[in-house]
Protein backbone atom coordinates (compact mmCIF):
# COMPACT_ATOMS: atom_id res chain seq x y z
CA UNK A 1 0.00 0.00 0.00
CA UNK A 2 2.91 2.44 0.86
CA UNK A 3 4.61 1.82 -2.54
CA UNK A 4 1.47 2.75 -4.03
CA UNK A 5 1.13 5.69 -2.61
CA UNK A 6 4.69 6.82 -3.18
CA UNK A 7 4.14 5.86 -6.53
CA UNK A 8 0.91 8.40 -6.65
CA UNK A 9 3.43 10.97 -5.37
CA UNK A 10 6.12 10.50 -7.97
CA UNK A 11 3.06 10.33 -10.86
CA UNK A 12 1.47 14.03 -8.71
CA UNK A 13 5.32 15.31 -9.28
CA UNK A 14 5.80 14.08 -13.11
CA UNK A 15 2.21 15.87 -13.78
CA UNK A 16 3.17 18.79 -12.03
CA UNK A 17 6.81 19.19 -14.00
CA UNK A 18 4.60 18.71 -17.23
CA UNK A 19 2.52 21.30 -15.96
CA UNK A 20 5.00 23.57 -15.47
CA UNK A 21 6.94 23.28 -18.48
CA UNK A 22 3.38 23.39 -20.93
CA UNK A 23 3.37 26.96 -18.87
CA UNK A 24 6.67 27.83 -19.24
CA UNK A 25 6.46 26.94 -23.44
CA UNK A 26 3.14 28.78 -23.47
CA UNK A 27 4.45 31.65 -22.10
CA UNK A 28 7.34 31.71 -24.24
CA UNK A 29 5.40 31.63 -27.36
CA UNK A 30 2.57 34.35 -25.88
CA UNK A 31 5.59 36.69 -25.40
CA UNK A 32 7.10 36.27 -28.75
CA UNK A 33 7.73 39.78 -30.64
CA UNK A 34 5.19 40.94 -32.97
CA UNK A 35 6.82 40.35 -36.63
CA UNK A 36 6.94 43.57 -38.35
CA UNK A 37 7.85 47.20 -36.84
CA UNK A 38 7.31 51.12 -38.19
CA UNK A 39 11.34 52.58 -38.42
CA UNK A 40 10.66 56.63 -39.20
CA UNK A 41 13.95 58.34 -40.70
CA UNK A 42 14.81 61.36 -42.61
CA UNK A 43 13.75 62.21 -46.19
CA UNK A 44 14.42 59.26 -48.78
CA UNK A 45 18.21 59.93 -50.13
CA UNK A 46 19.10 61.36 -46.68
CA UNK A 47 21.45 59.32 -44.02
CA UNK A 48 19.37 58.38 -42.38
CA UNK A 49 16.78 56.77 -44.28
CA UNK A 50 19.90 54.82 -46.19
CA UNK A 51 21.14 53.54 -43.14
CA UNK A 52 17.04 52.68 -42.19
CA UNK A 53 17.58 50.38 -45.21
CA UNK A 54 20.64 48.31 -44.28
CA UNK A 55 18.47 47.76 -40.78
CA UNK A 56 15.64 47.16 -42.97
CA UNK A 57 17.42 44.34 -44.66
CA UNK A 58 19.29 42.70 -41.53
CA UNK A 59 15.65 42.50 -40.22
CA UNK A 60 14.46 40.91 -42.57
CA UNK A 61 17.00 38.28 -42.63
CA UNK A 62 15.75 37.01 -39.14
CA UNK A 63 12.11 36.87 -40.54
CA UNK A 64 11.02 40.75 -39.83
CA UNK A 65 9.21 43.10 -41.48
CA UNK A 66 9.95 46.61 -41.19
CA UNK A 67 7.92 49.45 -42.58
CA UNK A 68 10.62 52.81 -43.02
CA UNK A 69 8.53 56.02 -43.05
CA UNK A 70 10.27 59.41 -44.42
CA UNK A 71 9.83 62.23 -42.54
CA UNK A 72 10.81 66.03 -42.84
CA UNK A 73 13.26 64.67 -40.32
CA UNK A 74 14.06 64.47 -36.22
CA UNK A 75 11.99 67.09 -34.69
CA UNK A 76 8.95 65.63 -36.91
CA UNK A 77 10.11 61.97 -36.85
CA UNK A 78 10.52 62.27 -32.64
CA UNK A 79 7.06 63.70 -32.60
CA UNK A 80 5.82 60.82 -34.29
CA UNK A 81 7.18 58.24 -32.45
CA UNK A 82 5.59 59.83 -29.46
CA UNK A 83 2.00 59.42 -30.83
CA UNK A 84 3.11 55.83 -31.42
CA UNK A 85 3.36 56.25 -35.54
CA UNK A 86 6.63 54.31 -35.34
CA UNK A 87 8.68 52.20 -32.98
CA UNK A 88 12.07 53.42 -33.35
CA UNK A 89 13.50 56.57 -35.21
CA UNK A 90 16.95 58.25 -35.97
CA UNK A 91 17.12 61.48 -33.85
CA UNK A 92 19.66 63.83 -33.81
CA UNK A 93 21.54 64.71 -30.77
CA UNK A 94 19.83 68.02 -29.37
CA UNK A 95 16.41 66.91 -30.08
CA UNK A 96 16.36 63.87 -28.86
CA UNK A 97 16.59 65.22 -25.24
CA UNK A 98 13.13 67.14 -26.00
CA UNK A 99 11.76 63.63 -26.21
CA UNK A 100 9.64 62.48 -22.80
CA UNK A 101 11.45 59.76 -20.84
CA UNK A 102 7.96 58.06 -20.29
CA UNK A 103 7.49 57.44 -23.85
CA UNK A 104 10.94 57.42 -25.67
CA UNK A 105 14.30 56.21 -24.51
CA UNK A 106 17.76 55.93 -26.48
CA UNK A 107 19.12 52.65 -27.98
CA UNK A 108 22.42 54.12 -27.70
CA UNK A 109 24.13 56.94 -30.29
CA UNK A 110 25.30 55.17 -33.54
CA UNK A 111 27.28 58.05 -35.57
CA UNK A 112 28.35 61.44 -35.41
CA UNK A 113 26.87 63.99 -37.39
CA UNK A 114 29.37 67.30 -37.85
CA UNK A 115 27.66 70.58 -38.56
CA UNK A 116 28.72 71.40 -42.11
CA UNK A 117 28.40 75.34 -42.93
CA UNK A 118 28.76 76.08 -46.77
CA UNK A 119 29.25 79.43 -48.10
CA UNK A 120 29.82 80.68 -51.74
CA UNK A 121 33.63 81.70 -52.25
CA UNK A 122 32.15 84.78 -53.71
CA UNK A 123 30.74 86.27 -50.61
CA UNK A 124 34.17 86.68 -48.82
CA UNK A 125 36.83 86.48 -51.69
CA UNK A 126 39.68 88.46 -49.51
CA UNK A 127 39.07 86.85 -45.91
CA UNK A 128 37.25 83.11 -45.14
CA UNK A 129 34.32 82.90 -42.91
CA UNK A 130 34.79 81.69 -39.86
CA UNK A 131 32.57 83.28 -37.17
CA UNK A 132 28.44 83.19 -36.93
CA UNK A 133 28.10 86.81 -36.80
CA UNK A 134 29.69 87.33 -39.77
CA UNK A 135 26.80 85.57 -41.43
CA UNK A 136 24.07 88.13 -40.49
CA UNK A 137 21.88 89.50 -42.98
CA UNK A 138 22.49 86.49 -45.82
CA UNK A 139 20.03 83.97 -47.22
CA UNK A 140 20.99 81.18 -45.05
CA UNK A 141 19.43 77.29 -45.90
CA UNK A 142 18.90 76.12 -42.67
CA UNK A 143 16.83 72.43 -43.52
CA UNK A 144 13.59 72.28 -44.11
CA UNK A 145 11.05 72.61 -41.01
CA UNK A 146 10.82 69.72 -39.19
CA UNK A 147 14.13 68.72 -39.13
CA UNK A 148 16.92 68.67 -36.65
CA UNK A 149 19.14 70.55 -39.19
CA UNK A 150 16.67 73.87 -38.89
CA UNK A 151 16.16 73.55 -35.09
CA UNK A 152 20.49 73.32 -34.48
CA UNK A 153 20.42 76.13 -36.93
CA UNK A 154 18.08 78.48 -35.71
CA UNK A 155 19.74 77.61 -32.07
CA UNK A 156 23.06 78.69 -33.31
CA UNK A 157 22.54 81.31 -35.40
CA UNK A 158 20.02 83.00 -32.25
CA UNK A 159 23.12 82.78 -30.32
CA UNK A 160 25.27 84.67 -32.68
CA UNK A 161 22.49 87.50 -32.86
CA UNK A 162 20.34 86.41 -36.13
CA UNK A 163 16.98 85.90 -36.58
CA UNK A 164 14.53 86.01 -39.11
CA UNK A 165 14.25 89.50 -38.25
CA UNK A 166 17.94 90.57 -40.12
CA UNK A 167 19.06 87.49 -42.07
CA UNK A 168 16.77 85.62 -44.69
CA UNK A 169 16.31 81.94 -43.70
CA UNK A 170 15.54 79.49 -46.38
CA UNK A 171 13.74 76.22 -45.68
CA UNK A 172 15.29 73.74 -47.85
CA UNK A 173 15.97 70.19 -47.85
CA UNK A 174 19.19 69.39 -48.32
CA UNK A 175 18.82 67.44 -51.42
CA UNK A 176 17.73 71.28 -52.86
CA UNK A 177 21.00 73.02 -51.02
CA UNK A 178 23.94 72.46 -53.38
CA UNK A 179 22.01 73.83 -56.44
CA UNK A 180 20.67 76.49 -54.42
CA UNK A 181 24.84 77.72 -53.38
CA UNK A 182 25.82 77.23 -57.47
CA UNK A 183 22.55 79.58 -58.44
CA UNK A 184 23.27 82.32 -55.56
CA UNK A 185 19.94 81.99 -54.74
CA UNK A 186 21.28 81.26 -51.16
CA UNK A 187 24.45 82.43 -49.31
CA UNK A 188 25.42 79.95 -46.89
CA UNK A 189 24.21 76.36 -46.35
CA UNK A 190 23.95 74.36 -42.84
CA UNK A 191 24.03 70.82 -43.25
CA UNK A 192 24.13 68.27 -40.64
CA UNK A 193 24.73 64.61 -41.29
CA UNK A 194 27.50 61.96 -41.74
CA UNK A 195 29.68 62.23 -44.70
CA UNK A 196 28.19 59.11 -46.16
CA UNK A 197 25.44 61.83 -47.39
CA UNK A 198 25.07 61.97 -51.15
CA UNK A 199 24.09 65.56 -50.92
CA UNK A 200 27.35 66.45 -48.82
CA UNK A 201 29.18 64.75 -51.17
CA UNK A 202 28.59 67.03 -54.06
CA UNK A 203 29.50 69.98 -52.28
CA UNK A 204 32.20 68.88 -51.02
CA UNK A 205 33.98 68.61 -54.11
CA UNK A 206 32.38 71.50 -55.70
CA UNK A 207 36.25 74.18 -55.42
CA UNK A 208 33.54 77.50 -55.93
CA UNK A 209 32.18 76.52 -52.38
CA UNK A 210 33.81 76.53 -49.12
CA UNK A 211 33.54 75.32 -45.82
CA UNK A 212 33.46 77.31 -42.96
CA UNK A 213 36.23 76.79 -39.92
CA UNK A 214 34.35 77.48 -37.23
CA UNK A 215 36.50 79.56 -35.15
CA UNK A 216 34.77 79.37 -32.38
CA UNK A 217 34.16 75.80 -32.17
CA UNK A 218 35.31 74.95 -28.81
CA UNK A 219 33.33 77.81 -27.07
CA UNK A 220 29.81 77.15 -28.41
CA UNK A 221 30.41 73.32 -27.36
CA UNK A 222 30.99 74.81 -24.06
CA UNK A 223 27.63 76.42 -24.15
CA UNK A 224 25.64 73.34 -25.64
CA UNK A 225 26.98 70.26 -23.72
CA UNK A 226 25.51 67.76 -26.82
CA UNK A 227 27.71 68.97 -29.40
CA UNK A 228 31.53 68.16 -29.53
CA UNK A 229 34.28 69.10 -31.90
CA UNK A 230 35.74 67.42 -34.36
CA UNK A 231 38.63 67.67 -36.75
CA UNK A 232 39.52 67.74 -40.34
CA UNK A 233 42.59 67.33 -40.99
CA UNK A 234 44.24 68.95 -43.65
CA UNK A 235 44.09 67.29 -47.27
CA UNK A 236 41.74 65.00 -46.04
CA UNK A 237 39.41 65.10 -48.80
CA UNK A 238 42.19 65.61 -51.77
CA UNK A 239 45.93 65.32 -51.22
CA UNK A 240 46.87 66.42 -54.77
CA UNK A 241 44.90 69.59 -54.57
CA UNK A 242 45.51 69.80 -50.81
CA UNK A 243 41.08 70.29 -49.77
CA UNK A 244 41.16 71.38 -47.08
CA UNK A 245 43.99 73.62 -47.26
CA UNK A 246 44.01 73.98 -43.26
CA UNK A 247 42.71 71.54 -40.51
CA UNK A 248 38.96 72.77 -40.27
CA UNK A 249 37.09 72.79 -36.70
CA UNK A 250 33.93 71.33 -37.17
CA UNK A 251 30.71 71.21 -34.72
CA UNK A 252 29.46 67.57 -34.49
CA UNK A 253 25.98 65.93 -32.72
CA UNK A 254 25.74 62.50 -32.33
CA UNK A 255 22.39 60.35 -34.33
CA UNK A 256 20.36 58.90 -31.24
CA UNK A 257 18.48 55.33 -32.27
CA UNK A 258 15.54 56.19 -30.32
CA UNK A 259 12.89 53.76 -29.59
CA UNK A 260 9.22 53.31 -27.98
CA UNK A 261 9.80 52.22 -23.90
CA UNK A 262 6.74 49.82 -24.54
CA UNK A 263 8.96 48.02 -27.54
CA UNK A 264 8.93 44.36 -27.29
CA UNK A 265 12.42 43.25 -25.97
CA UNK A 266 13.27 40.94 -28.75
CA UNK A 267 12.97 44.06 -31.03
CA UNK A 268 15.64 46.01 -28.83
CA UNK A 269 18.08 42.58 -29.17
CA UNK A 270 17.35 43.10 -33.22
CA UNK A 271 18.17 46.48 -33.10
CA UNK A 272 21.09 46.29 -31.32
CA UNK A 273 22.53 43.47 -33.31
CA UNK A 274 21.99 45.75 -36.56
CA UNK A 275 23.23 48.32 -34.75
CA UNK A 276 26.52 46.73 -33.92
CA UNK A 277 27.04 45.35 -37.34
CA UNK A 278 26.56 48.62 -39.09
CA UNK A 279 27.95 51.21 -36.77
CA UNK A 280 31.02 49.21 -34.83
CA UNK A 281 33.16 49.78 -38.37
CA UNK A 282 35.41 52.79 -38.14
CA UNK A 283 34.07 55.59 -39.99
CA UNK A 284 35.79 58.76 -41.41
CA UNK A 285 35.40 60.09 -37.90
CA UNK A 286 35.11 57.62 -35.36
CA UNK A 287 37.32 54.75 -34.39
CA UNK A 288 36.10 51.25 -34.22
CA UNK A 289 33.87 50.00 -31.72
CA UNK A 290 33.01 53.81 -30.66
CA UNK A 291 29.92 53.26 -31.97
CA UNK A 292 27.26 51.92 -30.96
CA UNK A 293 27.62 54.19 -27.38
CA UNK A 294 25.54 54.27 -25.11
CA UNK A 295 27.45 56.94 -22.65
CA UNK A 296 26.61 60.50 -24.95
CA UNK A 297 22.63 59.74 -25.53
CA UNK A 298 20.26 62.49 -24.64
CA UNK A 299 17.66 59.83 -23.30
CA UNK A 300 17.73 57.71 -20.41
CA UNK A 301 19.04 53.82 -21.72
CA UNK A 302 16.70 51.05 -20.66
CA UNK A 303 18.08 48.39 -18.69
CA UNK A 304 17.63 45.62 -20.92
CA UNK A 305 18.85 48.22 -24.00
CA UNK A 306 22.04 48.74 -21.98
CA UNK A 307 22.50 44.84 -21.70
CA UNK A 308 22.09 44.00 -25.12
CA UNK A 309 24.96 46.57 -26.16
CA UNK A 310 27.31 45.87 -23.53
CA UNK A 311 26.86 41.94 -24.16
CA UNK A 312 26.28 42.30 -28.50
CA UNK A 313 29.23 44.73 -28.68
CA UNK A 314 31.40 42.53 -26.84
CA UNK A 315 30.71 39.76 -28.81
CA UNK A 316 29.31 37.88 -25.38
CA UNK A 317 26.33 36.66 -27.42
CA UNK A 318 27.01 34.15 -29.70
CA UNK A 319 24.15 32.60 -30.06
CA UNK A 320 22.86 33.43 -33.15
CA UNK A 321 25.68 31.48 -35.29
CA UNK A 322 23.99 28.43 -34.16
CA UNK A 323 20.11 29.28 -33.69
CA UNK A 324 17.32 30.66 -35.39
CA UNK A 325 16.82 34.40 -34.02
CA UNK A 326 13.64 33.84 -32.48
CA UNK A 327 15.40 30.92 -30.11
CA UNK A 328 18.34 32.86 -29.45
CA UNK A 329 16.38 36.02 -28.50
CA UNK A 330 14.07 34.05 -26.24
CA UNK A 331 17.35 32.22 -24.35
CA UNK A 332 18.83 35.42 -23.93
CA UNK A 333 16.01 36.98 -22.77
CA UNK A 334 15.82 34.58 -20.37
CA UNK A 335 19.57 34.21 -19.16
CA UNK A 336 19.93 37.63 -18.93
CA UNK A 337 17.03 39.22 -17.09
CA UNK A 338 14.44 36.42 -15.57
CA UNK A 339 17.13 33.56 -14.42
CA UNK A 340 19.16 36.21 -12.51
CA UNK A 341 16.12 37.49 -10.67
CA UNK A 342 15.78 33.62 -9.72
CA UNK A 343 19.12 33.30 -8.73
CA UNK A 344 18.57 36.13 -6.29
CA UNK A 345 14.64 35.32 -4.81
CA UNK A 346 15.06 31.57 -4.76
CA UNK A 347 17.63 31.76 -2.06
CA UNK A 348 16.03 34.26 -0.29
CA UNK A 349 12.50 32.20 -0.40
CA UNK A 350 14.92 29.23 1.04
CA UNK A 351 15.79 31.34 4.07
CA UNK A 352 12.18 32.38 4.85
CA UNK A 353 11.09 31.68 7.90
CA UNK A 354 7.81 30.97 7.10
CA UNK A 355 8.57 29.22 4.14
CA UNK A 356 11.10 27.02 6.30
CA UNK A 357 9.12 26.09 9.20
CA UNK A 358 6.34 24.96 6.40
CA UNK A 359 8.73 23.01 4.54
CA UNK A 360 10.05 21.45 7.93
CA UNK A 361 6.09 20.37 9.21
CA UNK A 362 5.29 19.16 5.54
CA UNK A 363 8.33 16.68 5.46
CA UNK A 364 6.41 15.05 9.02
CA UNK A 365 2.68 15.29 7.83
CA UNK A 366 2.76 13.83 4.76
CA UNK A 367 3.74 10.19 6.75
CA UNK A 368 0.56 11.10 9.31
CA UNK A 369 -1.30 11.33 6.05
CA UNK A 370 -0.38 7.81 5.20
CA UNK A 371 -1.04 6.27 8.56
CA UNK A 372 -4.36 7.63 9.04
CA UNK A 373 -5.26 6.33 5.56
CA UNK A 374 -4.06 2.74 7.58
CA UNK A 375 -5.78 3.40 10.59
CA UNK A 376 -9.13 4.10 8.73
CA UNK A 377 -8.58 0.76 6.98
CA UNK A 378 -8.47 -1.05 9.97
CA UNK A 379 -12.36 -0.64 10.66
CA UNK A 380 -13.60 -2.42 7.59
CA UNK A 381 -10.85 -5.11 7.41
CA UNK A 382 -10.60 -8.97 8.41
CA UNK A 383 -8.45 -10.26 11.24
CA UNK A 384 -6.57 -11.89 8.94
CA UNK A 385 -5.79 -8.87 6.74
CA UNK A 386 -5.04 -7.00 10.28
CA UNK A 387 -1.13 -8.83 10.18
CA UNK A 388 -0.37 -6.97 6.97
CA UNK A 389 -1.68 -3.63 8.08
CA UNK A 390 0.76 -4.09 11.23
CA UNK A 391 3.50 -4.80 9.22
CA UNK A 392 2.88 -2.01 6.71
CA UNK A 393 3.18 0.16 9.89
CA UNK A 394 5.74 -1.43 11.36
CA UNK A 395 7.47 -0.35 8.11
CA UNK A 396 6.57 3.19 8.05
CA UNK A 397 8.16 3.93 11.54
CA UNK A 398 10.99 1.95 9.98
CA UNK A 399 11.33 4.22 7.39
CA UNK A 400 10.57 7.55 9.34
CA UNK A 401 13.61 6.57 12.03
CA UNK A 402 16.12 5.87 9.33
CA UNK A 403 15.10 7.96 6.02
CA UNK A 404 13.38 11.07 7.94
CA UNK A 405 15.58 13.86 8.44
CA UNK A 406 14.16 17.38 10.35
CA UNK A 407 16.41 20.07 12.02
CA UNK A 408 16.85 19.35 15.42
CA UNK A 409 13.68 21.89 16.92
CA UNK A 410 11.74 19.68 14.70
CA UNK A 411 12.31 16.36 16.14
CA UNK A 412 9.29 16.52 18.65
CA UNK A 413 7.40 16.03 15.98
CA UNK A 414 8.74 13.11 15.00
CA UNK A 415 8.80 11.13 18.15
CA UNK A 416 5.21 12.72 18.38
CA UNK A 417 4.36 10.94 15.05
CA UNK A 418 6.32 7.65 15.95
CA UNK A 419 4.29 7.90 18.97
CA UNK A 420 1.36 8.06 17.22
CA UNK A 421 2.14 4.88 14.91
CA UNK A 422 3.06 2.96 17.93
CA UNK A 423 -0.58 3.80 19.50
CA UNK A 424 -2.38 2.08 16.18
CA UNK A 425 -0.36 -1.02 16.32
CA UNK A 426 -1.63 -1.31 19.51
CA UNK A 427 -4.92 -0.53 18.78
CA UNK A 428 -4.75 -2.95 15.61
CA UNK A 429 -3.26 -5.43 17.93
CA UNK A 430 -6.08 -5.32 20.25
CA UNK A 431 -8.53 -5.99 17.45
CA UNK A 432 -6.39 -8.77 16.38
CA UNK A 433 -6.61 -10.05 19.74
CA UNK A 434 -10.39 -9.45 20.09
CA UNK A 435 -10.89 -11.53 16.67
CA UNK A 436 -8.64 -14.40 18.37
CA UNK A 437 -10.32 -14.19 21.59
CA UNK A 438 -13.86 -14.64 19.86
CA UNK A 439 -12.95 -17.44 17.55
CA UNK A 440 -11.66 -19.40 20.70
CA UNK A 441 -14.66 -19.15 22.31
CA UNK A 442 -16.58 -19.95 19.55
CA UNK A 443 -14.82 -23.02 19.07
CA UNK A 444 -14.86 -23.59 23.05
CA UNK A 445 -18.82 -23.87 22.87
CA UNK A 446 -19.12 -25.56 19.30
CA UNK A 447 -16.69 -28.53 21.33
CA UNK A 448 -19.22 -28.68 24.43
CA UNK A 449 -22.15 -28.94 22.29
CA UNK A 450 -20.37 -31.43 20.21
CA UNK A 451 -19.59 -33.23 23.64
CA UNK A 452 -23.09 -33.12 24.93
Amino acid sequence: MLAKIEKGIQWTVIAAGVFLLSGLIGQVFLTLPPNSFTFLTGREGGAYFLDSQHYKKIAEEKGFIVNIVPTAGSVTALQMLEEGKGDVAFVQGGVAAQGNPEIVSSLATVAFEPVWIFYRLGLSPETPLDTLPQLKGMRIGIGEAGSGTNQLARQLLRDAGIDDNNTTFLELPASEAHDALRDATMDVAFLVTDTESPALRDILVDKDIELVDLRHADAIARRHRFLTVLTLPEATLNLVNVSPPTDIKLLATEANLVVRNDLHQDLLRLLTVAAVELHSPSSFFADRNYFPNTKNADLPISREALTYVERIKSGDSTLDRYLPFWIAAVVDRYLLFILPIALILLPLLGRSPLLYRAYMRNKVTRWYKIVHRIELRLDNVQHTEIEAAVAELENVDQKIAHELTVANAYMPYVYDLRTHIRYVIEQAEKRKAGWVGQASSTATLAEEMSGS
